[in-house]
């Protein structure tokens, strides 16, 4: 990787000399690779070296600096980016930047500063997206926190309806809800408004009504069964009987 940077770097003052004009997918790109170096005083130069060419840092460029900030568990430098470099340099903070400061902050443990983010997008007008909300919630589930989880997946739903809500966090909340017996509580209510919205999720197993249980066992037997039968009961093949009661030789005639 190293290597490949070197090369770039050397590629760029190349091309500067033969008075070649970088454009935005150079700058980044050269941004991009310094940042996975966790190298930020570079990435301070490039920035720089951007405006000094004419072009202009954009939602792109600030992602990649709170990736970098990130990886450095620098907080407070990741939200001097979103809080400085929009109004710098004249453009608007996507959801992409918003939720690319929550990852931040939810790997650094910090999920109270994500939540923040998102009551910001809210009050500036900024839409929340399936990514955002799937990302909120993958923090609320690493922190065993039902009551974050269950509000984030509502609010989901209430923007954007099943395709705002990842299927694989919302059944593992729902097995959180089970295992923190909340069941009562929270889980049923939750599980309702899931399936009315469309969202394809089952129950955790030991809150399967008895009804349930019975018919997923008969729908696994008739399965696994060789042939079918009528209402889904099953009739062993001729072959099966002969494994399981073979015949009786016949006695010998004289």
């Amino acid at each position: 990787m190293r290597g490949e940077l070197d090369q770039a770097m050397e590629l760029f003052a190349c091309m500067r000399k033969k008075g070649i004009q970088p454009d935005a997918i150079v700058f980044n790109s050269l941004l991009d690779g310094c940042a996975k170096k966790q190298m930020p005083v570079l990435c301070e130069q490039v920035i720089q070296d951007m405006v000094d060419a004419g072009v202009t840092p954009s939602n792109y460029s600030a992602s990649i600096l709170i990736k970098l900030y990130g990886r450095c568990r620098d907080l407070d430098a990741a939200f001097r980016v979103i809080n400085e470099m929009p109004q710098k340099y004249g453009f608007r903070p996507n959801a992409a930047v918003y939720t690319c400061l929550m990852t931040t902050c939810i790997t650094n443990g910090r999920m109270d500063l994500a939540l923040d983010l998102r009551r910001r997008m809210l009050q500036e007008g900024t839409k929340l997206d399936e990514k955002t909300y799937s990302t909120l919630i993958r923090g609320a589930l690493r922190g065993n926190n039902v009551e974050q989880c269950v509000s984030l997946i509502h609010s989901a739903l209430d923007q954007g309806g099943s395709r705002f809500v990842d299927e694989e966090l919302v059944q593992s909340t729902l097995v959180l809800i089970q295992r923190r017996r909340l069941w009562d509580e929270r889980g049923q209510e939750l599980l309702d408004r899931l399936r009315d919205e469309g969202v394809r999720v089952y129950f955790p197993a030991s809150q399967q009504p008895q009804h349930h249980q019975h018919h997923q066992q008969q729908h696994n037997m008739a399965a696994n069964c060789p042939e079918r039968g009528f209402l889904g009961g099953c009739q062993p093949d001729a072959r099966s009987q002969q494994r399981r009661f073979p015949q009786q030789p016949k006695a010998a005639a004289y």
